[in-house]
């Protein structure tokens, strides 16, 4: 079965597509397409069992504590960026299947407006999480991270009221040659 028995109104594309962006696979099942929205559906069960599985079976602390570790935050990183663009990909063919190309040109534009900032809305959190892992790696980096040079002395910095060996050297190139020595003071031979 390839089809939805009947058309479905602009409120109920609607409808539809907001219970995918909570449940996917809601509007691939109520557009016929039985196997695409079971596997959805199954996948998205067994993601959340999996991550409550995880959660449960693990202290608190320790994952507190290992999530701010640098291949936990780069990890949390990618993951969100890729179920962000899955979740965006995931409302814009669930659109596509409801079929909304059978509605009036105003349930037409209508949903395709609330269909576009649906996508990006669903985007957004992800986003976010993206970002916040981002700066905390970053700031866990540049806090905890000794500088490549610890231990050795700093170099002296130039003082302003001190010429530096350049404009010494210039001044001496353009005044009166004096002999100088170096080494220990010689006295006059006779």
């Amino acid at each position: 079965m390839r089809q939805a028995k009947e058309p479905l109104s602009a409120g109920a594309v609607l409808g539809w597509l907001v219970l995918a962006a909570l449940a996917p696979g809601a509007a691939h099942l109520r557009a016929g397409r039985r196997r695409t929205g079971l596997v959805l559906i199954s996948l998205y069960a067994v993601l959340l069992l999996a991550l409550l599985a995880f959660v449960l079976t693990n202290d608190l602390g320790d994952l507190a504590g290992s999530a701010t570790r640098d291949s936990s935050l780069a990890a949390i990183v990618f993951g969100s960026i890729a179920l962000g663009l899955a979740w965006f990909a995931l409302i814009v063919h669930s659109f596509v299947v409801l079929q909304p190309g059978r509605l009036a040109q105003s349930g037409q534009i209508l949903t395709g407006t609330v269909a576009g900032l649906l996508a990006v809305v669903v985007v957004i959190p992800f986003g976010y999480t993206a970002q916040f892992a981002q700066t905390s790696r970053e700031a866990i980096d540049n806090i905890f991270n000794a500088p490549e040079n610890e231990g050795e002395p700093r170099p002296p910095s130039p003082s302003p009221r001190t010429p530096g060996p350049a404009a010494t050297a210039s001044t001496s190139c353009c005044s009166a040659a004096t002999p100088t020595t170096t080494g220990p003071a010689s006295a006059p031979t006779a």
